[in-house]
């Protein structure tokens, strides 16, 4: 009779150590999903949170000739401005054609390129670096990146300008 009582009680302990070992590695778990669940959403509402801070205008965009150490080279030319306080930290560019396919011109993150707080940048890109010559009436697209922690992020397609490109 006393082995049998023993032996239910070393099943129960056993059991109840069971569940707790368990309940354990679900909490512990269950804490990490959770907790990077909210980085991810706290992530992309502070994206839109700073995509809503700026505001950038594209003064113009043409097609044109330059000189480049003393040698004429046909290029995409552009002027951009920052209007507000906000540092933009990087730019996608893209070449957007009539029948509405778009071309990278600089795809993220492949140059740096930012814009300060109330600065005007002008840039020029040689029409032989890209893999599509523009042509009047094109457009040019650029979508804002911006640094949220550690990472720069791109703000939604709603937030990009456009401009047609002149000769």
């Amino acid at each position: 009779m006393n082995n049998k009582g023993l032996s239910e009680l070393i099943t129960t302990v056993l059991i109840i150590g069971f569940t707790i070992v368990l309940a354990a590695v679900v909490m512990t778990w269950g804490s990490g999903f959770i907790k990077n669940l909210t980085l991810k959403e706290s992530s992309s509402s502070d994206l839109q949170l700073e995509c809503n801070k700026i505001d950038f205008k594209i003064n113009e965009v043409k097609v044109g000739n330059i000189m480049v150490n003393g040698e004429t080279v046909n290029s995409l030319y552009g002027s951009i401005s920052n209007n507000l306080n906000t540092k933009i930290d990087d730019f996608i560019i893209q070449l957007v054609k009539k029948d509405g396919s778009t071309i990278p011109v600089k795809p993220a993150g492949e140059t740096y390129l930012s814009l300060d707080p109330y600065q005007t940048l002008s840039e020029s890109i040689p029409i032989s670096f890209l893999s599509s010559a523009p042509e009047i009436n094109d457009k040019i697209r650029i979508i804002p990146r911006l640094k949220i922690g550690k990472d720069i992020q791109s703000c939604p397609i709603s937030y990009a300008k456009e401009k047609v490109i002149t000769g």
